[in-house]
């Protein structure tokens, strides 16, 4: 479950308002949009309304539970510095996603290989043109 809360007095609080969680992760705050997206909605039971919001919640905690502690300290400025590198990251684990479950459906060797040949070209593109333009300067 995310929450977007301040730092100061956060590990007491969280502590004593959650006390069966385990890890309290700080994500750096570029990922204030996708928090906000993922936030959990108490008050009208709305916990992992799509598929996406399992999907994100899911990997997102797996992600950064896996850090080193020594990675896990230079988040704000190394790994996700801004909104854009974050929007990167989870649209990646979506069609990460997409392409693991529809190249399940091929049952031959063959056709699941130049499906996935395919889908790999597209990514490429697909990466290349958006990278193209979010440098864009447009008038």
């Amino acid at each position: 479950m995310f929450l977007q809360v301040n730092k100061s007095d956060t590990d007491s609080y969280l502590r004593s308002k959650y006390p069966d969680v385990e890890n309290i992760l700080y994500l750096p705050p570029s990922f204030s949009t996708v928090v906000s997206y993922l936030k959990v909605d108490f008050s009208s039971s709305t916990f992992g309304r799509t598929f996406y919001h399992l999907l994100l919640n899911r990997e997102i905690t797996t992600y950064f539970s896996n850090l080193t502690a020594t990675r896990f300290n230079r988040l704000g400025t190394d790994l996700f510095p801004t909104i854009a590198s974050v929007e990167f990251f989870c649209f990646k684990i979506i069609v990460e996603d997409y392409i693991k479950a529809t190249s399940g459906m091929f049952r031959g060797r063959t056709s699941r290989r130049n499906y996935l040949s395919k889908l790999n070209v597209a990514k490429e593109n697909w990466m290349l043109r958006r990278k193209m333009r979010l440098n864009c300067v447009c008038v």
